[in-house]
């Protein structure tokens, strides 16, 4: 039984039994029996048992591969989806309108204020006076209607003449004249353009001629007085009466005093009728040519 036992395990084993049993003899002394029949030992039969346990183990085991690695893809960060950019609503900005503080209103000097461009010309309405200059006023301007103008203060830039008393029944006044300070040293030909701006430039050109350009001189004060007056043509006279416009005559007058203007006046009268005094002495001068 043994014989077929181990004719089995040969039969298994193959050259694995002959390589165990070489194993064995090299260990106890390559086949030599030191202690006599040593196949009758149990301990002999318990090492052959064990040894061959071991190669059957070995020899049947299946090969185990390695582990395949696993391959990890790079794990992108999920992009976050941008949304179309909406255009942002246009807000329209209301544009900053012209502050007329305190401060600012005493920062516009006389001259300035009665240079301002646009302002209103003679045979305009009060109240366009009132829209264009009340908020630089500053008790420097004479209204004609304005009980809080008190001409004690000095201040005094701007006169504006009416016919308040005559004309109170009516809506709207008209600018009868203007009396200028501009509170500065100017020349004649300063003066001349500034009060140009005050006559009703188109309204002249339309129904009016040159009457006259006269000057005194008072050598006394060395003082030389200009006038200019403007009256209304023929045609100019039909054509006031038909639209029954109140429109008289346009005057100028200015006073010079060693070279130097002290007072600016534009009236709807006759100029002449104001302090004429001196000699007369040629000038000729027309604000529409």
């Amino acid at each position: 039984m043994r014989i077929k036992g181990r004719y089995n395990i040969e039969k298994v084993l193959g050259g694995a039994w002959h390589e165990r049993k070489r194993k064995i003899e090299q260990i106890f002394g390559g086949g030599v029996k030191p202690f006599g029949k040593i196949w009758k030992k149990w301990w002999f039969w318990a090492l052959i048992v064990a040894v061959l346990i071991g190669g059957v183990i070995e020899f049947t085991e299946p090969e185990t591969e390695e582990p395949a690695t696993a391959t990890v893809e790079p794990t992108t960060e999920p992009t976050a989806t941008k949304e179309p950019k909406t255009e942002k609503s246009e807000v329209t900005e209301e544009p900053e309108t012209e502050k007329n503080s305190t401060e600012e209103i005493k920062d516009i000097s006389a001259y300035e204020l009665v240079t301002m461009e646009g302002h209103p010309v003679l045979y305009d309405y009060l109240s366009e006076a009132h829209t264009f200059w009340d908020n630089y006023a500053d008790e420097r301007i004479d209204f004609g209607d304005d009980v809080f103008y008190n001409p004690e203060t000095g201040k005094t830039a701007l006169s504006i003449e009416t016919y308040l008393s005559l004309e109170h029944a009516l809506d709207e006044h008209m600018i009868r004249g203007f009396n200028i300070f501009p509170n500065k040293e100017i020349s004649l030909s300063e003066g001349l353009d500034i009060v140009k701006t005050y006559l009703p430039l188109d309204i002249l050109k339309k129904w009016y001629a040159l009457e006259w350009s006269k000057c005194y001189y008072s050598e006394e004060n060395n003082t030389y007085q200009y006038y200019v007056l403007y009256t209304p043509t023929e045609s100019g006279k039909e054509s006031i009466d038909k639209q029954g416009l109140d429109y008289n005559y346009a005057g100028v007058s200015l006073t010079v005093q060693n070279d130097i203007v002290i007072g600016l006046s534009v009236v709807s009268t006759n100029p002449l009728g104001r302090n004429t005094d001196g000699k007369e002495i040629d000038w000729e001068y027309d604000f529409l040519n």
